[in-house]
């Protein structure tokens, strides 16, 4: 599944390290690992009907943190290593290419006061 090789692919950059500190598909309460980042898939864009076997997934990554600048820097982390990415093997998955549909934006504290930020990707996968 694309989400767990992008986040082997964030584990290999030295983002973090997965069942610690990154997460796919949830979140794990704050007292098991209050800094993380969780990615998520959202969907995607329609495929492309002259281009038979392109996909267009699209990921979230939430960073999480006791303060904003922790938060930040997860999401920062992983922008730094998956906006641009082109051209490249993750897994089973050619990326042909991996943009940020914006810059990591803070979406405010959860429930126990801990700072999110977000960040989506669209991804052109063969």
């Amino acid at each position: 599944m694309l989400i767990d090789e992008i986040a082997t692919y964030l584990q290999t950059g030295g983002v973090g390290t997965i069942g610690t500190n990154i997460f796919i598909g949830f979140q794990p309460p704050d007292s098991e690992a209050r800094n993380c980042i969780t990615i998520k898939p959202t969907g995607g864009l329609a495929p492309d009907v002259d281009l038979i076997g392109i996909t267009n997934p699209t990921v979230q990554i939430l960073g999480r943190g006791a303060t904003i600048s922790e938060a930040m820097a997860l999401s920062q982390a992983a922008y730094n290593i998956l906006h641009g990415l082109a051209n490249t093997d993750i897994g089973d998955n050619y990326i042909m290419f991996c943009e940020a549909l914006q810059e990591p934006t803070a979406i405010g504290q959860d429930d126990n006061n801990n700072f999110e930020i977000s960040c989506n990707y669209l991804l052109k996968v063969r």
